[in-house]
């Protein structure tokens, strides 16, 4: 077994089949401003990196251990965990990981015995200079990064969906079930060889951390929207804007910036893409765009826009128009690689949204007829609660509007305001019912009591359950919307598995 380390500029030769990429490919392009020692086969083939213990996610690809780095606070993930970095890494061993990302007091570690290993003073430093390295061997395979208060995940699904439409052969790699934090960020970069496309949700913590000189680089960068979202993180809306616009930083050669250019603060974005050297591509309603939503019926789900000079149409199986927005993203994104956009379009009519991000399902009722659930309860914030409560109002009027609100969370100190800001879009949805779950919601109904014709307040999910299943007739559309951590998921799953009963 070789233990390898190198100090001299990196030797590069594009990989024709970058799916065979080794170990010793991966260390002839890594630069000399990584401090490492390899020791083990050097003809390994690479398959990126795994920074989550999930069994699918170990397999076959190289474990890091995570440091302290990786947080923007310099914190110990062990420190008051059940778990502990050794019994992680024996895990990882255990479920079947190739090699491992560690640190030098590792060295000694007989879990490490007969392993694959590279021992580095930064793992995150090192998994970021390991993607540059990466970056020098391949060509042709493309990164769509998306970011946004809300949205992300619904536009990064789309945009998977309209690419394996338009190529059933082709290898995707996109990261659902909101896997978008810094250390899911980093682990898809190193596996970008393996796939024609890789389309990752980045997640606003993950571009406001210290990056060392590090950028995500993608070749379509997609900002959806600013919002009151996570602003204990970021302060306030220009902070998130600011954080978002780092998807922008360094673009490759011909890099494209995808900017919702109706969204509060997009200034912000449209500068930091400009001064980047980017593409700028624009979408939105206003006249200025780019992509231009020209018109949208929630009854039939037909789009209308402008796209390039010139006006399409086409049909959203998916309703809302939140949803219409996020396919002029899709769209940017197609046209921009030059790919077929035109039948990327005439595929949307068969995309269905992420589960608990606004899809519609009819509901049975026990005694016969259904009901419409909107579930957005996956999570929410300000953006995608005023987008849901939207889509509930423009629902059919001869229909019961009831909508099930939990509290929006990590607001910083913003709580009082942000939930307050959402009266008149409560207002405007014109309900016939209104449940609110979570302390936030309850004042701010106490602050307006008229809502909605009947309003209750709910301690518990669980009480919510054994109560608004009997009082649903046919016909009624029900909107249920809440940050995750409300639990508000437990209802959606009632009626989505066991209908009202």
């Amino acid at each position: 077994m070789a233990a390898f380390s190198r100090r001299k500029p990196p030797h590069v030769v594009t990989l024709s089949r970058p799916d065979r990429m080794t170990v010793a490919d991966v260390i002839e392009a890594l630069d000399d401003t990584v401090s490492f020692e390899y020791r083990g086969n050097t003809e390994q083939l690479f398959r990126g990196a795994a920074t989550s213990l999930r069994r699918g996610e170990v397999r076959r690809r190289f474990w890091v251990v995570r440091d302290r780095d990786w947080t923007r606070r310099r914190r110990d993930f062990y420190r008051g965990s059940a778990s502990s970095a050794e019994g992680d890494l024996a895990a990882a061993i255990e479920w079947g990981a190739e090699g491992v990302i560690c640190g030098p007091e590792y060295k000694d570690s007989p879990l490490l015995e007969g392993m694959n290993v590279f021992f580095t003073p930064s793992t995150i430093d090192f998994t970021c200079r390991l993607i540059e390295a990466q970056r020098r061997l391949i060509r042709g395979r493309r990164t769509i990064a998306v970011t946004g208060s809300a949205g992300k995940t619904t536009t990064t699904a789309m945009i998977a969906h309209c690419l394996q439409a338009l190529d059933p052969e082709s290898s995707i790699q996109h990261n659902d079930r909101n896997r978008n934090f810094l250390h899911w960020a980093l682990a898809y970069q190193t596996r970008t060889h393996r796939y024609a496309h890789s389309v990752p949700e980045i997640s606003g913590a993950a571009l406001s951390h210290d990056w060392d000189h590090y950028a995500i680089s993608p070749d379509v960068a997609i900002v959806t929207s600013i919002a009151e979202a996570h602003l204990a993180a970021h302060g306030d809306l220009a902070g998130v804007a600011r954080d978002k616009s780092n998807i922008f930083k360094s673009p490759p050669p011909d890099g494209a910036a995808v900017i919702n250019i109706d969204t509060p603060y997009s200034e912000v974005l449209v500068a930091t893409a400009q001064s980047e050297g980017a593409k700028l591509i624009t979408y939105g309603e206003s006249p200025h765009a780019d992509l231009r939503l020209k018109d949208y019926d929630l009854a039939t789900g037909r789009v209308r826009a402008s796209i390039g000079g010139s006006e399409v149409e086409y049909t959203l199986s998916a309703k809302g128009k939140h949803l219409a927005m996020n396919s002029l993203a899709t769209l940017a994104t197609l046209r921009d690689l030059g790919l077929d956009w035109q039948s990327g379009m005439a595929s949307l009519e068969s995309f269905v949204p992420p589960v608990g991000r606004g899809q519609e399902a009819a509901v049975p009722l026990p005694g016969g007829g259904e009901f419409t659930l909107l579930d957005g309860s996956y999570n929410a914030n300000p953006a995608s609660m005023r987008a849901a409560l939207a889509s509930l109002g423009e629902s059919a009027p001869q229909s019961r509007r009831i909508a099930v609100l939990g509290d929006i969370l990590e607001l910083g100190t913003h709580y009082e305001e942000v939930h307050q800001s959402l009266v008149p879009d409560i207002h405007a949805a014109h309900l016939d019912s209104l449940h609110l779950v979570g302390e936030n919601m309850h004042a701010m109904q106490r602050g307006n009591p008229h809502l909605a014709s009947d309003v209750q307040c709910w301690s518990t999910v669980e009480e919510l359950i054994s109560h608004l299943p009997s009082t649903l007739r046919p016909g009624d559309v029900v909107l249920i919307k809440g940050s995750g951590a409300t639990g508000l998921k437990a209802l959606a799953a009632h009626f989505l598995t066991s209908g009202s009963s």
